[in-house]
């Protein structure tokens, strides 16, 4: 993450355009919901939830945490912030129990 410094930056900036923003954080959420439910069963309760729901709350959250990181000015070493956003994409709160017998 430390060799994208410049680019977050950029996008966290206050100038930035939020439609950068909402895509990048779009973007990032559908990534994970299609990952998760790659093994996901056809008739789980996972995949009776509103997708666009999913998608936003994930987006939100790891976008959210990479830009506390940035505004907070770093002050976790980059390879802890990478095992946190690894830790929270493995067992994403509020939907684990979503995904079939905990899977992610």
């Amino acid at each position: 993450m430390h060799r994208y410094t410049y680019f977050f930056k950029a996008v966290f900036h206050s100038s930035a355009p939020i439609e950068l923003r909402d895509q990048l954080q779009y973007l990032i959420g559908k990534h994970m919901y299609e990952n998760s439910t790659k093994h996901d069963h056809p008739k789980s309760s996972w995949s009776a939830q509103p997708a666009a729901y999913i998608i936003a709350y994930l987006g939100s959250a790891q976008f959210g945490l990479i830009q506390h990181w940035f505004m907070t000015d770093k002050m976790l070493p980059p390879a802890e912030i990478a095992l946190l956003l690894t830790r929270f994409i493995r067992a994403t709160p509020c939907l684990s129990h979503y995904l079939p017998n905990g899977e992610h």
